[in-house]
């Protein structure tokens, strides 16, 4: 969905906005989640296989994010977790950008004939992938305490900024996006 296409100014803006300060009346949980639920559409809308990737790797990033966090809180670093973490995340990038041109070089270098696979790029890999990096190594730090699942995910998700960036870390989204729902 592009932002300026007449479904996301006339249907998906008007109705994620009603949505996400009527039920933040009630319940902040309620907005955040309802906002993640808006922006795992606007995400799928193109194509719906992509949410089992963002899910996965949002489910990923999180759970060693944690174990990140609990770690530091230990007054331990685990730089195996941090590393698996991280190559995860370029693997993906890797795997969706540059697998075939990887491949098709090979097969010039090599005369092989190793077959490329049709591979679509999913919208926003680059800004979602280093944006989970950045999460993840703030969480090594020690940064990253406290947030919930709920939190994370709409952090990755977040439709203004999944697709197009920028790039933001999470101290800078989540206090924003917790506060936002009470103005």
């Amino acid at each position: 969905m592009l932002f300026n296409s007449y479904i996301f100014i006339l249907l998906f803006l008007p109705v994620t906005l009603i949505g996400y300060y009527r039920i933040g009346r009630w319940s902040r949980e309620g907005a955040e989640f309802w906002l993640l639920a808006m922006s795992l559409w606007f995400y799928a809308y193109h194509n719906p296989w992509y949410l089992i990737l963002i899910g996965s790797s949002i489910l990923v990033n999180f759970f060693c994010s944690r174990r990140l966090n609990h770690a530091c809180a230990r007054g331990k670093k685990d730089r195996r977790l941090l590393f698996f973490a991280v190559f995860f995340n370029l693997a993906l990038i890797f795997y969706f950008k540059y697998f075939n041109f990887f491949l098709e070089n090979v097969n010039t270098v090599f005369r092989a004939d190793f077959v490329t696979r049709k591979i679509l790029l999913p919208l926003g890999i680059s800004f979602f992938t280093f944006q989970q990096i950045s999460y993840v190594v703030d969480s090594y730090e020690g940064k990253t305490a406290g947030y919930s699942l709920r939190e994370y995910a709409l952090f990755v998700t977040f439709f203004p900024q999944l697709v197009a960036g920028p790039i933001v870390l999470p101290q800078e989204l989540i206090p924003q996006m917790r506060e936002a729902v009470r103005k």
